[in-house]
């Protein structure tokens, strides 16, 4: 029963988030011509789609209104584990380069799952910043360093 009553807030914020990307579309597609069915212009494309967003908003919005509600509770350790490690990698990346940036970075975001040990930590940080590096640097040829100046 309380998955019910969660769900009627949580689909009437995703609808009404849904309208508003829908809106913002419509909106935006004035800024260019529309043209026609038969001689579409630049906004004739962002127009439908911001009608279409609209209507699943609306879909997902109405249903929601007449459940019983109550806020859900809200996964804090996951959220700022996320932050930080996003963080964390924007402040090293250039000052350390791409493998300990992206070392602290799987490290931090780990803390969102407090039921990992510290071998399985390593090896994924170990595994993800070899796997990155090797993607990035090695196969797309982008020009970050594995090691930056403070190492």
């Amino acid at each position: 029963m309380v998955q019910m009553e969660k769900r009627g807030v949580i689909d009437l914020a995703g609808g009404g988030f849904m309208c508003l990307v829908g809106l913002v579309s419509l909106s935006q597609s004035f800024e260019y011509g529309i043209g026609t069915a038969s001689e579409m212009q630049a906004g004739y494309f962002p127009m439908v789609l911001g009608i279409i967003a609209i209507a699943i908003g609306i879909g997902i919005a109405v249903p929601a209104w007449s459940k019983p509600s109550s806020w859900p509770s809200i996964p804090w350790r996951p959220i700022l584990a996320i932050v930080a490690a996003l963080a964390a990698f924007a402040l090293l990346i250039e000052r350390t380069g791409m493998m300990p940036a992206v070392f602290v970075t799987v490290v931090i975001s780990t803390l969102a799952n407090p039921g990992l040990g510290l071998r399985r930590i390593l090896a994924l940080s170990i595994g993800v910043s070899l796997t990155a590096w090797l993607i990035f640097s090695v196969g797309f040829g982008l020009p970050i360093p594995a090691f930056g100046s403070l190492l």
